[in-house]
């Protein structure tokens, strides 16, 4: 079998297993729903990884088709990290389940980690760059999903590192200041949970400040996001009695949220998190 075909096969197995993962992973997705797809997900991502394991590579082009098997190898592991992650948060984990995506999530990220920085410098220097510091972000969350923070917060200041240099390098590139929004809402909820104020406080204003700069109306992440910054800073803003900063953050979440509530009124997390906005904001007086 021509190899170029062989990787469009299991990269259409893989992308049908990211397809089902975002279906799982949305907060709309009932239990048993979800369990079902993450085994789905499991099965074309394994079919993909059979498939890459009999290619071929051609001489001519060798290096070039070679990087680019190496390259959706590692992103293959990424999705099944995923997969991992979210059969920890399954509220019907049982200790040993939850023990061993633990290990085999752990496992699958380093693989994906070391296989990324083989590939480091170019011939892609930013896609691959990309791809290292979601890897980062996958393993903190699989490690802040197994409630073990000590492990996650090298790996996640690892990660923002590498989303710095991406923004550096195309500092015009939205999905790359997203990223690096995403590592600072991480950090912050580390130090915001070991009740590290300052440390929290400047994560959120830099995730804050980098979401503020995005389209917000016509992706509903990004906003989600801002607002969930500006609420936590909010209740930092409460802890240190500024209430009239407290009072504006919330208000704007308010809003943001309003708005995503609106659009998109079936999705519970915006629903919870414009509730938990309104609850903060109706004790401040």
């Amino acid at each position: 079998m021509d190899p170029r075909f062989q990787r469009r096969l299991a990269n259409s197995y893989m992308n049908v297993g990211l397809m089902k993962i975002k279906k799982a992973e949305s907060s709309n997705a009932a239990a048993d729903e979800r369990s079902k797809l993450l085994e789905e997900v499991f099965e074309h991502l394994e079919a993909a990884n059979k498939i890459r394991e009999t290619y071929e590579v051609p001489d001519n082009g060798k290096v070039l088709e070679n990087y680019k098997i190496q390259r959706d190898w590692a992103m293959g592991l990424l999705a099944l990290v995923r997969v991992e992650i979210n059969r920890l948060n399954s509220d019907s984990a049982e200790a040993g389940a939850v023990a061993q995506a633990r290990q085999d999530g752990e496992r699958l990220g380093t693989m994906a980690i070391d296989k990324l920085e083989s590939l480091l410098p170019p011939p892609s220097d930013l896609e691959v760059r990309n791809l290292l510091a979601s890897a980062r972000f996958y393993v903190g969350k699989l490690y802040r999903s197994a409630e073990d923070d000590a492990a996650a917060k090298p790996v996640l200041e690892e990660g923002l590192v590498e989303a710095g240099r991406l923004v550096e390098l195309s500092p015009d590139v939205p999905k790359y200041q997203n990223l690096k929004s995403l590592f600072h809402i991480d950090l912050g909820n580390l130090a915001f949970g070991a009740e590290a104020w300052e440390e929290a406080r400047k994560h959120y204003d830099q995730s804050v400040a980098l979401l503020a700069t995005l389209d917000r109306a016509t992706k509903p992440s990004f906003a989600r996001d801002h607002a969930y910054g500006l609420r936590r800073l909010a209740e930092i803003d409460i802890s240190d009695e500024q209430i009239e900063s407290a009072n504006r953050r919330l208000g704007e979440a308010i809003e943001e949220l309003g708005r995503l509530t609106t659009e998109y009124p079936e999705n519970k997390e915006y629903q919870s998190q414009l509730e938990r906005a309104s609850e903060l904001k109706a004790g401040l007086w």
